[in-house]
């Protein structure tokens, strides 16, 4: 009676640790992403679409320990909300799990003109000058 308990234990155990390691490896990915584009600022002559897939890139080669759990959708934006959440009506560009563009309506001219004049020109210290947050969906496992 004992052994069917202590095997649905251990294979809860094991399915809630999956779980975590999923949530962990696709936090390390977003912020990746956000390093990336963070990185890039302001494009430095690149076009939104090739700033985005060096970002998108660097999302998905970032999650590749993912173990039951697949990206769908990468979303680069600019948060209007104080705490950083997404908005529907937030200027953002989608990719779906394939890195194909689903829509785009933050260019990078307009990631340059939010940023605050110290940090428009380039920070030496962080090389942050494009504070464009990577966002990944990936369903529950």
């Amino acid at each position: 009676m004992a052994v069917p308990v202590l095997v649905l234990l251990m294979m809860s155990v094991f399915n809630l640790t999956v779980l975590i390691s999923d949530r962990l490896v696709a936090g390390y990915a977003t912020r990746e992403g956000a390093r990336m584009a963070a990185q890039l600022g302001t494009g430095q002559g690149l076009t939104t679409t090739q700033v985005d897939q060096q970002v998108v890139q660097s999302v998905f080669a970032s999650s590749l320990n993912l173990d039951f759990a697949t990206i769908t959708e990468v979303d680069i934006y600019h948060p209007s909300a104080a705490d950083g959440s997404f908005q529907s009506t937030d200027p953002h560009d989608s990719y779906d799990g394939n890195g194909s563009t689903i829509s785009q309506s933050y260019p990078v001219a307009a990631a340059a003109s939010r940023l605050p004049a110290r940090t428009r020109s380039g920070c030496a210290s962080c090389g942050s000058t494009r504070p464009r947050p990577a966002r990944t969906r990936s369903p529950s496992p």
